[in-house]
């Protein structure tokens, strides 16, 4: 499949406008990957003693760290909006 200069052009006039077509596809369900990234913006989230329980039983299972747990469950609440 080659790509004409005219179709990038349009394609990249598009993404300006925010119109990057197609449809939102399913939320996929798969494996937690962990991250290795430095990310430049961070945030602080209160949770119950409870929740962290949770949290960390779930991340010691998949092996992953806590943070990659809540990547992941951020993740997959904005795909299923």
């Amino acid at each position: 499949m080659s790509i004409s200069d005219e179709q990038f052009e349009q394609w990249g006039e598009a993404a300006e406008r925010g119109e990057y077509g197609g449809d939102k596809g399913p939320v996929m369900h798969g494996p937690i990957f962990p991250v290795d990234r430095v990310y430049s913006d961070s945030i602080s989230v209160g949770v119950s003693a409870d929740m962290l329980m949770l949290l960390d039983a779930r991340a010691k299972q998949l092996g992953v760290k806590r943070d990659d747990v809540v990547r992941h469950a951020i993740v997959r609440e904005l795909a299923a909006a």
